[in-house]
C-alpha cells in the first residue's frame, strides 16, 4: 500500500491481512497489525499484536507503535517503509503444484481483495507484486500474444515471403508448410500429455521460424536452378538434393 501511514491504512491493513487468508494456498499472513510485538511489564513478558484493535487506538499510542514498527528490524524496509511512504502484506502461498491454474486463481483472488480494499478506501493507492503475480504475468502475456502479436506477426512474415520470393504459390505453399508444420507439432506434444506452460506456448514460433527459413531455402534454389536452365522437376529434385542436411 501506498501513500502516508495514518489510522485509516491501518485499519485498511487489517482487514487486507484478515482478507489475504481467503486466497487459495496460503498459509501464512504477515503484516504490521498482526506482527507480535513482545515487551515486559515487571516480571511478565506480554506478546500481542502491534497493531491489535487500530480503530480504536488512542492517537497517542497509535504514534508510539508506529515508532516500534520503525525501530523492529524484521519490519523496517520489509513490512514498513523508513519513511513511512508504504507498508506491506505479505501472503505466504504453498503450491501444491498439481494443477497449472492455482497461481491463476490464486493471483485472481488476490486481485478481488485489492479491488475491495480499493473501494473501501480510495484515497489509499493498492498494488500487488511478487513471485506468484510475475509466474502469472508471462501466462498473461502469452494468452495475450497468441491472440494478438502472433498473428500480426504471421502476416508480416507472410507478406515478407511474397515479397521475397515474388510467388504467390511459393508463398501459400510455405503457408501450408507452417500450418501442417505447427499442428503435427503441437498436436504430438498434446497426445504425450505435454503441458502447455508459458514456455512450451512458444512452441508455435520456433516452429514457424524454422518452417519459414526451410521453405525460402529450398524455394530459392529450385528458382535459381531453373534460371539456369533446369525443368522444375529438376530444379526440385536439386533443391531438395541440396537442402537435405541443412533442413534436416
Amino acid at each position: 500500500m501506498g501513500g502516508d501511514i495514518t489510522q485509516d491504512t491501518i485499519l485498511a491493513v487489517e482487514q487486507l491481512t484478515e482478507a489475504a487468508w481467503q486466497i487459495p494456498y496460503a498459509s501464512r499472513v504477515d503484516s504490521i497489525t498482526n506482527f507480535q510485538h513482545t515487551y515486559g511489564v515487571d516480571d511478565d513478558l506480554i506478546v500481542e499484536d502491534l497493531m491489535g484493535d487500530p480503530a480504536n487506538m488512542a492517537p497517542e499510542e497509535f504514534e508510539r507503535r508506529i515508532q516500534v514498527a520503525l525501530n523492529e528490524p524484521l519490519l523496517i524496509e520489509q513490512i514498513i517503509a523508513s519513511n513511512l511512504s508504504a507498508t506491506a502484506v505479505n501472503v505466504v502461498l504453498q503450491y501444491p503444484q498439481q494443477d497449472l491454474t492455482e497461481v491463476p486463481t490464486a493471483v485472481a483472488k488476490a486481485r478481488e481483495i485489492r479491488e475491495t480494499i480499493k473501494a473501501d478506501f480510495p484515497d489509499l493507492e493498492v498494488y500487488v507484486t511478487g513471485v506468484s503475480m510475475l509466474n502469472n504475468a508471462f501466462s498473461e502475456i502469452g494468452t495475450q500474444d497468441l491472440s494478438t502479436l502472433i498473428p500480426l506477426m504471421f502476416a508480416i512474415i507472410l507478406v515478407l515471403v511474397l515479397l521475397i520470393l515474388r510467388s504467390i504459390a511459393a508463398t501459400l505453399t510455405t503457408l501450408f508448410i507452417i500450418m501442417l508444420s505447427t499442428m503435427v507439432g503441437m498436436g504430438t506434444a498434446g497426445y504425450y500429455g505435454i503441458d502447455l506452460t508459458p514456455i512450451a506456448g512458444m512452441a508455435p514460433i520456433v516452429i514457424m521460424t524454422l518452417a519459414i527459413a526451410d521453405s525460402i531455402h529450398i524455394l530459392i534454389t529450385l528458382r535459381t536452378s531453373m534460371r539456369q536452365g533446369m525443368n522444375k522437376e529438376a530444379a526440385l529434385t536439386e533443391s531438395v538434393r541440396l537442402n537435405f542436411v541443412p533442413v534436416s
